[in-house]
């Protein structure tokens, strides 16, 4: 029973959220944080890995904690139990503890925990913040679901999309999407549209039924603002995908009837607004481009966001904006350019590198990203000077100017295929991970054996989380000679992988949509 109850108060209704998912998606994230790490933190995300695996909280301390707090709270000193509440590994006990001991007072001193930020690691707040409202949810705790959103005032953090696929499964949840005006509401929205794209990332289908997220769709629907409105777009261009990916997602649930019968359920709401909602995306982006001359930099980011989900041709209103330095999230401005179909936009793009200072000589700093986006996008506008361009960054000495442009190789047949060759082949024996991954998917991309055979290695053996890394890799970096291998572990055993593996073919199939230079 304790180990069946620590499972089920970890993550999401999710039971169901798979260790070798979260291992991928694990390595993700710690791929993209600092080197340096946080020994506490360490030891909390090595707690709720335990946790994954089947392991359990000691249940002396859980009692111990539970005989304390029944005290304190019996006296009325709540303020004593909030204290108590620290950051480290003892946090999941003293959540389990007034989960369990339950009560007005229990989930209140919960909820008013949501309200702290108990430290700066991203990382290891996201565990505090999924452990409160994995709690709060099961002391049905529905009134606290204004303070969730709160978390997600504090910016991006990492786990956001298990955050929101929690919070989506509140019982109220869905009453703050039939109110279009007011703060509640449009972080209603971002928290649909989170959980909407977790899907894809981790967090599991039975988040559909549970969530109901059919009946989301179709609430976020009947009362969409008037107008275009960018967090609506992007809630229904993601609903949109979730429908192309729902047999294989069903499929995944395995023989448990009753829950694919409510996903289904859920599914085929989405489907009967799937053709208006379908007219509404293409009609939308001209008022989405209309408004974002005239936005504020606190909405740009919003209606740029959402004409890259509905892949709009921003160039003739972007480039303009982006002369006159009128954008302030000026990446996001280069990035919607990869979907326009007018060949000077890759001419615009190298032209506007030029502005900076030497690529070779620069280094990778955090005002790159505008930089580093631009070099991503000419990955979308094969010409010799978009090649040329992309060859004198992948010289660069900033290490993360380097990868990208590598990345960016490899997309169409080379203009100076020695030169490109010898790029990549130099880059491969790179002391850096990064810079050997990237040349190795360029090359693959090109159809090299040698590097071809270096992926399909990655597909075999016996550690599941190898295999997942090397499924999400061959995916984001659209290597389509490798489609058949997907197509082969689609059909594996293991349903984990099977699932991941069709999730990754979907993304290639849309990668192909999107870029001319792949078809």
């Amino acid at each position: 029973m304790a180990r069946a109850s620590d499972m089920d108060r970890l993550l999401l209704v999710v039971a169901a959220i798979s260790l070798s998912a979260l291992l991928a998606l694990a390595f993700i994230l710690i791929r993209r944080r600092p080197i340096h790490r946080d020994p506490a933190r360490s030891e909390v995300y090595q707690q709720h890995l335990y946790l994954f695996q089947g392991g359990y909280l000691s249940e002396p301390l859980v009692e111990a904690e539970k005989a304390l707090y029944r005290r304190l709270l019996a006296a009325g000193d709540r303020e004593r139990v909030q204290k108590s509440l620290q950051p480290g590994v003892r946090f999941a006990v003293q959540v389990r503890a007034l989960t369990e001991i339950g009560g007005y007072d229990a989930a209140d001193v919960l909820e008013r925990q949501l309200q702290c930020r108990m430290t700066d690691d991203a990382l290891e707040q996201s565990w505090y913040w999924l452990d409160l409202a994995h709690a709060l949810r099961r002391l049905e705790r529905s009134e606290c679901v204004p303070a969730l959103f709160c978390c997600f005032g504090w910016g991006e953090f990492p786990l956001a999309r298990f955050l929101a696929a929690e919070i989506a499964c509140y019982s109220q949840f869905q009453s703050y999407l039939m109110r279009p005006d007011g703060p509640g509401p449009r972080t209603a929205l971002r928290v649909l549209h989170s959980a909407l794209v977790g899907l894809r990332s981790g967090v599991q289908p039975h988040v559909v039924a549970c969530a109901r997220l059919g009946e989301a769709i179709e609430l976020a629907w009947d009362h969409r603002p008037d107008g275009a409105d960018p967090l609506s777009v992007r809630v229904f261009a993601e609903a949109l995908r979730l429908l192309d990916r729902s047999k294989h997602a069903e499929r995944s649930l395995g023989n448990q009837a009753r829950e694919q019968t409510e996903f289904r359920a859920q599914i085929n709401r989405i489907a009967r607004v799937a053709d208006v909602v379908n007219e509404y995306l293409a009609d939308v982006k001209s008022g989405l481009l209309a408004r974002l001359e005239r936005a504020t930099p606190r909405d740009q980011g919003d209606l740029l966001h959402a004409l890259i989900d509905v892949r709009a041709e921003s160039a003739p209103i972007v480039i303009p904006l982006l002369e006159r330095n009128a954008l302030a999230p000026a990446h996001l401005a280069l990035a919607s350019l990869a979907f326009s179909q007018d060949e000077s936009v890759g001419e615009w793009i190298c032209a506007w590198t030029k502005r900076h200072p030497s690529l070779v000589a620069r280094r990778a700093r955090r005002d790159d990203r505008n930089l580093l986006a631009a070099l991503e996008t000419l990955r979308h506008f094969p010409s010799l000077q978009s090649e040329t361009t992309l060859l004198e960054a992948a010289a660069s000495r900033g290490l993360e100017i380097r990868a990208v442009a590598l990345r960016s190789l490899g997309w169409w047949e080379p203009f100076r295929r020695a030169d490109v060759l010898s790029c990549l082949q130099f880059a491969r024996f790179a002391p850096q991970n990064d810079i050997q991954n990237a040349s190795q998917a360029a090359l693959a991309r090109l159809g090299e054996r040698y590097a071809l055979q270096w992926f399909r290695q990655k597909f075999v053996g016996e550690n599941r989380s190898s295999i997942h890394q090397a499924i999400q890799h061959v995916a984001d970096e659209g290597i389509l000679l490798l489609w058949p291998d997907l197509d082969h572990l689609a059909d594996a055993e293991d349903s984990d992988v099977a699932y991941h593996a069709c999730e990754a073919l979907e993304q290639l199939r849309e990668a192909c949509i999107l870029s001319p230079s792949l078809t």
